[in-house]
């Protein structure tokens, strides 16, 4: 296959080409149509890069125009039919938008149930794939992705799978921020956009406008001279849903979609999760025919199919092409996104894995290496720093500059970072993914380190509570419980563990947390200001003893307050008062409008008519972590 070949394959643009495929492949590749002829090479990258391979005597043929300028990968031409038992598939279908557009009630509508009143928070926070029957026969593969910012990676996994996009739009919202990332996902990947202007029955908004801003996002309807099709709808109402399933066929007939339903399974890992019947994961069969006792790779995880389930939890005797089913029969869970492959032996997964491992291995000891010189790099750099500032200070002679750097020194190697150390436990890998995608954004280490010290799939666990006693971490646990036979260890070893069902809730949880780890800051208040009248002496003890004394102009003054004289604009004294008298009296307040004499500790020094003086108190107040997760 040549270099270019690969790109398509992989459904990456130019950009990943040049970036990522020339440099692990392309040294002695002249142009995009030479042939690598190294198979041993090919499966290594592919393996480095998270894919599966499978080596066919005749392998379809892709047909696409190459085009060495394109910043973006171009659309493939409707395959042509290369084998007798191909036949024409189901599409599938993802609905993509801006969070609260209505993604979810339009797929509720579609399926005739109720997702919508049972989604947490009111937002998708998975990827659910199902198949609808038509009137006419046909089927449609629907996959449902979260709008919020939170789940990028979510999407952009359902915008890898998917033949055609429904972009939902709100007509009283417009083009949002996800909307806009939905169509860069759509354009990365070369899927056609359908368009759909949702909740019509609500408000009479704007096709026009919302035409010409698809249009600046590079969205060109078909009475703009455009190839795309907008549908007004209202998922709610249930109106013009016919015309928006005939829109999605008519796409599907311009693609030719077709695959092989008695080759070998290929298919891709939409969820996985733990659950009542043990590890699972639901599968989109992209060619073959899935049924039970069928050996699967995943990524590393095998599995022989025990039993398969639609998305009713109904049984099924076998899974066709298009149609999306849980699977149930892993030995270990496979992650959301991989790539799913029928094999004919346990010998040949082994083989597949261990050829995979020595790549990522090798992957890793140069990403290490790296690092290692990167920090070397900056190591040095400070250590070049330091040196140049004890020789500026040797040279000066500034003694004291140099203890206090060396006392700086000492400090900042015995000064322990503020942290806090979580355990994060999800229902499905997807949304261990999105929050670790915005956990991955935390940039406050300065303020206080966050460490996660284990992620995982399914409840809470004895592993969990020991690492969460060891380091002593915080367990978060997202859609999944914790089991009561647990109950007792967790009490016996203090561990707190906080529970949250909707994404946005569990990250101001979080930050939260980090703001208790946060030290006080102290915040000053002025209570008062006045001047000196005039400046006298004491003998107190056999020791003569500045006095000032002063008249109180706005607020009061406080004996056990902080006080600051300021002449010129300049401070000459910050601290406590040694005593506040009005006439003979020791008093603690002065109000306004009074006069008394202060006295100031450790302070011997000529007051001057017109001094300002300042009363204020020092008050604690609790910090806030600077991280913008976003959202």
């Amino acid at each position: 296959m040549t270099i270019w070949d690969l790109t398509r394959i992989m459904r990456k643009d130019k950009n990943y080409l040049d970036s990522v495929i020339k440099p692990a492949l392309g040294k002695e590749i002249d142009g995009l149509t030479q042939k690598i002829n190294n198979l041993n090479s090919i499966k290594a990258f592919l393996r480095s890069e998270g894919f599966t391979w499978r080596v066919t005597n005749n392998p379809p043929t892709l047909f696409y125009k190459i085009d060495e300028n394109l910043s973006e990968a171009p659309k493939i031409l409707p395959k042509k039919i290369v084998s007798e038992n191909e036949v024409e598939r189901p599409p599938i279908v993802t609905i993509m938008g801006h969070v609260d557009h209505g993604k979810t009630t339009l797929l509720d509508a579609l399926r005739n149930s109720n997702i919508v009143e049972k989604e947490f928070g009111g937002i998708t926070q998975h990827i659910g794939a199902f198949s609808v029957q038509l009137h006419n026969g046909k089927s449609v593969t629907f996959i449902d992705t979260p709008g919020h910012a939170a789940f990028s990676s979510m999407r952009n996994r359902g915008a890898e799978v998917t033949d055609i996009i429904i972009l939902i739009v709100a007509a009283d919202d417009g083009i949002m921020e996800q909307t806009i990332e939905s169509i860069k996902m759509a354009q990365n990947f070369a899927v056609p956009i359908v368009v759909a202007v949702n909740k019509i029955d609500k408000v009479s908004g704007d096709l026009t406008k919302i035409k010409h801003d698809l249009l600046s996002a590079g969205v060109q309807a078909e009475d703009l001279g455009g190839d795309v099709q907008i549908v007004p709808i209202s998922a709610l109402k249930r109106k013009n849903l016919d015309l928006l399933i005939e829109a999605i066929l008519i796409q599907a007939d311009l693609l030719a979609l077709t695959s092989d339903p008695s080759a070998p399974v290929e298919g891709i890992i939409i969820e996985s999760s733990i659950g009542p019947r043990g590890k699972q994961a639901t599968v989109l069969v992209k060619r073959g025919t899935l049924r039970p006792k069928a050996l699967l790779l995943a990524g590393k995880a095998l599995a022989v199919v025990r039993a398969m389930f639609d998305e009713n939890g109904l049984q099924l005797d076998e899974v066709k092409l298009s149609q999306p089913a849980q699977v149930i029969g892993w030995k270990d869970l496979p992650h959301a996104g991989d790539v799913v492959v029928e094999i004919d032996s346990r010998r040949e997964a082994k083989s597949i894995i261990r050829e995979g491992k020595k790549h990522e291995t090798k992957k890793k000891n140069l990403d290490d290496y790296i690092v290692i010189q990167e920090r070397a790099i900056q190591s040095y750099g400070e250590f070049v720093e330091k040196k140049k500032e004890i020789i500026r200070s040797k040279a000066a002679g500034d003694i004291e500059q140099l203890k206090e750097i060396y006392r700086r020194k000492r400090k900042e190697e015995s000064e322990e970072l503020l942290r806090l150390n979580i355990i994060v436990k999800g229902d499905v890998d997807g949304s261990i993914d999105a929050i670790l995608d915005v956990i991955g954004t935390y940039d406050c280490d300065d303020q206080c380190k966050l460490d996660i010290v284990h992620s995982g799939v399914g409840p809470v666990t004895e592993k969990d509570i020991d690492l969460a006693s060891t380091f002593n971490a915080i367990i978060f646990c997202f859609n999944v419980p914790c089991p009561k036979d647990l109950k007792e260890m967790i009490i016996s070893n203090n561990i707190k563990i906080r529970f949250h069902n909707v994404i946005y809730h569990f990250i101001d949880d979080l930050k939260s947390h980090i703001n208790e780890k946060l030290p006080q800051s102290e915040e000053e208040e002025i209570i008062g200001s006045g001047q000196v009248l005039e400046h006298f002496t004491v003998n107190e003890k056999n020791k003569k003893t500045s006095v000032a004394g002063c008249i109180c102009e706005i607020g009061e003054f406080k004996r056990d307050g902080f006080f600051r004289v300021i002449r010129s604009e300049n401070v000459i004294y910050d601290g406590l008062a040694d005593s506040m008298k009005h006439f003979k009296n020791e008093v603690n307040t002065i109000k306004k409008d009074s006069q008394c004499g202060i006295m100031f500790k450790q302070f011997q020094f000529e007051f001057k008519t017109g001094d300002k003086i300042i009363c204020y108190k020092k008050k604690k107040i609790n910090q806030t972590s600077k991280w913008n997760p976003g959202f």
